[in-house]
């Protein structure tokens, strides 16, 4: 995370990576299927996220689960998913959690593809070493 630049895109490549990893999320739910209104805060300040279709859920009944807050704020997923929110003003607008940003810096409303989702990952990992 180190790695990550001090800007509205390091901002939302950490949420990405941090969220996906701690979650094992998919390429396709971090895309498209995650949206801002699936997710809030318990009392303890945890995560709760309703995931409402995977690939695995043949019923399409969703699950919901929670997502603990970490012990290092710079690795912890729910601080991050709280900063890309705040910092991208989503929490006025909902939709898409994870969307593209322009190299102005707007912040797109539609979600990002699952295919930009495997470049921003393998971008990540390619900066981390």
């Amino acid at each position: 995370m180190a790695a990550c630049p001090d800007t509205l895109l390091g901002t939302r490549d950490s949420a990405l990576v941090l969220f996906g990893f701690a979650a094992g999320s998919r390429a396709s739910e971090l895309a498209s299927i995650l949206e801002v209104g699936d997710f809030s805060l318990t009392p303890e300040g945890d995560l709760y996220i309703l995931l409402r279709r995977s690939k695995t859920d043949q019923d399409q009944a969703g699950r919901d689960f929670v997502l603990a807050r970490g012990k290092h704020p710079e690795t912890c997923p729910v601080r991050a998913v709280q900063a890309w929110i705040e910092t991208a003003g989503l929490g006025q607008t909902g939709g898409p959690l994870f969307r593209s940003v322009s190299r102005y810096g707007k912040v797109s409303a539609n979600a990002l593809s699952r295919r930009s989702v495997g470049k921003i990952l393998k971008a990540a990992a390619a900066r981390a070493g």
